[in-house]
């Protein structure tokens, strides 16, 4: 009797011990499950931050597709100028040979006067249409000369135009590259921030489960087996 008196308080005594061992590792295993949420919620907080990058990188995005449509409307609008340029090129052109076709036919009136007026009386009649074809040339010169300095103002004018249209596709372009090259930084910075948070989250989550392990593997309850204390008791 005194021995199975020894032998149960012994067994309550172990029981209180793993008890006790239970309950520290239990504790151990709530602080460990705190650890791994508040690894969580880090983990959470720099996804939430990798996405407002990649927000800010579809925005510079949409400004880059933004600057690539005003530089095609610039280079369109440059084309056109140039086109007009030509175009005036062409009119002054025309218009050169249109006066100097109007000035050989002065020189022509001219020769057509000296000759009447050689011939005055037998030819006044011959005298005064040529004078009215002289006035008319005249006429028709000046008309072609003014003409002539509005086509240069207009083409001056298009050489401006075309100049403050360069520079502006100089600078947009200039532009564009730099948001290429900030929209290149970004996105190597956050696919580093991408890979360094999941090789974090994945170091810290092998080691919880190693603490886990090691926690269970030490617990005397792990290797305490019910049917043998049975046994035990029976035996004595």
């Amino acid at each position: 009797m005194i021995r199975h008196k020894k032998v149960l308080n012994s067994d309550t005594q172990s029981v209180e011990l793993v008890r006790a061992e239970i309950a520290r590792e239990t504790e151990k295993l709530i602080e460990a499950t705190n650890a791994l949420d508040e690894v969580q919620s880090k983990v959470q907080l720099q996804e939430d931050k990798v996405e407002k990058i990649r927000g800010h990188l579809d925005r510079l995005g949409v400004q880059d597709e933004t600057l690539t449509e005003n530089i095609r409307s610039m280079t369109a609008k440059l084309e056109s100028k140039g086109l007009e340029l030509q175009n005036n090129r062409e009119a002054i052109r025309e218009m050169n040979e249109a006066i100097r076709d109007s000035r050989e036919q002065y020189e022509i009136a001219q020769r057509k006067v000296t000759t009447a007026k050689t011939n005055l009386t037998s030819l006044k009649t011959q005298m005064k249409a040529n004078a009215t074809e002289v006035q008319t040339s005249a006429r028709n010169f000046s008309k072609l000369t003014r003409a002539l300095g509005f086509a240069t103002d207009e083409s001056n004018c298009a050489l401006e135009d075309m100049k403050v249209i360069q520079e502006k596709l100089v600078r947009l372009m200039q532009e564009r590259t730099n948001i290429r090259e900030r929209h290149h930084k970004y996105q190597q910075e956050c696919d580093q921030k991408i890979l360094n948070s999941a090789e974090q989250k994945k170091y810290e989550l092998a080691e919880q489960q190693n603490q886990y392990e090691l926690i269970r593997n030490r617990s005397p309850a792990s290797n305490v087996q019910p049917t043998q204390l049975a046994r035990e008791r029976r035996r004595n």
